[in-house]
């Protein structure tokens, strides 16, 4: 059995430039610090693709109303404080969880996230591969 940790690939959707190979600690890292949203891609061998927010390991399940209407998203919850913080945002900003969740405060949002952040579950590596195998319809090991 290999310890060593699965590595992933980062495709950024503005170059597009593709980092990695990382491990899945670090892409949850870049998650949090905003340098993963939307449009972004992963994948486990740097050939086949998946759209980052399709890994909930990543917590990209945030969608932020900018103060002109659009919905920008998805982000991490920690990346929307960040951004709204960089850009003289009020955490009465309007964020919802998913692509048509309830809407509620960015502070609301942070409140809750305080007090369910123990029950967030520990990431599997070997089911984070199982669903990038299944989104990208690949039989067998990657």
């Amino acid at each position: 059995m290999n310890d060593q940790p699965r590595r992933f690939h980062l495709r950024t959707s503005d170059a597009p430039t593709v980092y990695g190979p990382v491990t899945l600690e670090t892409l949850r890292q870049w998650a949090r610090e905003g340098r993963i949203g939307p449009g972004c891609e992963v994948s486990p061998d740097g050939h086949q693709w998946i759209a980052a927010d399709q890994i909930p390991e990543l917590g990209l399940h945030w969608w932020m109303k900018l103060p002109d209407g659009r919905w920008y998203g998805p982000v991490h919850l920690t990346a929307a404080a960040a951004l709204a913080a960089e850009h003289g945002l009020s955490h009465d900003l309007a964020v919802r969880r998913g692509s048509n969740g309830i809407e509620m405060t960015l502070a609301a949002a942070l409140a809750q996230s305080q007090v369910s952040v123990a029950s967030t579950p520990i990431f599997d590596e070997e089911r984070v591969l199982e669903d990038l195998r299944r989104a990208l319809g690949i039989r067998g090991r990657l």
